[in-house]
């Protein structure tokens, strides 16, 4: 199992007391779900079931597809398709941003500190006229990077 550093190991705990406070079963599998979640960049499901395979040798899929399902509910987790293809996770922020070229298939993921800067009065003055109140958000930019420009 992934080791986490000391902020990815806070997450976890901050996640699995809010899944043990609303009555959940936090069974071994699920758990370890929950820390490939935190410790992968952008995993598939997939890619979560073949880390866990390396600790366990009979896993139950469907164990990990009710796992990510109930994340997703919670809104713990978000879910980003960039290639229009596979569904990939990452741990949910109130505010989230990633940048893909169209033409190489690069993704970049806008960290917090630098989504800090966006006006994020105005997302939540846009979600008001709209009768929402707004508690996170997902922004995807498409375009090309510097690299494919120059082909």
């Amino acid at each position: 199992m992934p080791k986490l550093n000391n902020q990815q190991n806070q997450q976890y705990e901050k996640i699995a007391n809010f899944l043990r406070n609303e009555g959940f079963r936090l069974t071994e599998i699920r758990l370890s779900t929950i820390k490939v979640i935190i410790k992968l960049d952008h995993p598939t499901t997939m890619d979560i079931i073949a880390e866990l395979q390396k600790e366990y040798k009979n896993i139950n899929v469907m164990s990990v597809y009710n796992t990510i399902d109930l994340l997703l509910q919670k809104h713990i987790i978000f879910s980003n398709t960039f290639n229009g293809k596979q569904i990939c996770y990452e741990i949910a922020t109130n505010k989230s941003m990633h940048l893909k070229c169209d033409n190489c298939g690069q993704v970049q993921e806008i960290k917090n500190h630098e989504l800090d800067k966006i006006q994020i009065l105005n997302i939540n003055e846009i979600a008001k006229n709209h009768s929402i109140t707004a508690d996170h958000f997902k922004i995807e930019v498409h375009g090309t990077c510097a690299k494919c420009a120059l082909k």
